[in-house]
């Protein structure tokens, strides 16, 4: 026991800094006599055994684990292929925007053949907003596009529990869940209700993750600050 104290304490002694571009800090465990540290990555997870033998001397041993499972990579590979149709309606709802800005231009002029007046100064103010809607609708895309690739990869970002249940009530129990409901209520299209309960659910999802990606912006600019 006196041994294992001793080593227990030469260990605790190593110097031990996590380096600042991994996502979380580093975990320290104590799990018979040995110091285990779990470095946790987007994908998998790596642990750093220290321990000391009874010559006083420290090994080191490094462990790569995947969490990762197939019925993991299915429910990813749903998640993500209902994120990406979000993602295409979503590319839809923005290139029409766009395209009606186009077209309100001879409406914003009042130039028509039965009247030849000309206003200037809405022509113009439609164009300067064309620059700011072409931004906006932009960061949307990338906005969507990053949803995507976070749904894919677990959510990485906001990596959690809570965050896990989040994405399997709105990609799978609230649709399922709406078209058994309907199914049982005989009522007419329910796989249109069904849909419908999932792109508001969708959409309520992405509007979360947009403000917390924004918040997190703002905080990282005023920690620079």
């Amino acid at each position: 026991d006196d041994d294992d104290d001793d080593d227990d304490d030469d260990v605790d002694s190593t110097p031990f800094q996590s380096h600042f571009s991994l996502r979380i800090p580093t975990s320290t465990v104590h799990f018979r006599g040995h110091l285990l540290r779990v470095i946790d990555t987007e994908e998998d997870q790596i642990v750093i055994q220290e321990a000391s033998d009874r010559s006083g001397r420290k090994r080191v041993l490094v462990k790569h684990l995947s969490p990762n499972i197939p019925g993991q990579y299915l429910l990813r590979l749903s998640y993500t292929l209902l994120s990406l149709l979000f993602l295409g309606f979503l590319f839809v709802f923005c290139f029409q925007v766009l395209l009606f800005l186009f077209i309100a231009l001879p409406v914003d002029s009042s130039y028509n053949s039965q009247t030849l007046d000309f206003r200037l100064l809405p022509l113009v103010s439609t164009l300067l907003g064309f620059p700011v809607m072409v931004y906006g609708m932009s960061s949307l895309m990338a906005m969507g596009a990053a949803f995507v690739i976070d749904t894919w990869r677990g959510g990485v970002l906001f990596r959690s529990t809570p965050a896990e249940v989040a994405y399997a009530v709105v990609f799978l129990v609230v649709p399922l869940a709406t078209f058994a409901v309907a199914l049982m209520a005989r009522a007419e299209a329910p796989w249109r209700r069904a849909a419908g309960m999932w792109a508001v659910s969708v959409a309520v999802l992405f509007g979360v993750f947009g403000c917390a990606v924004t918040w997190r912006m703002v905080g990282a600019c005023f920690w620079l600050v």
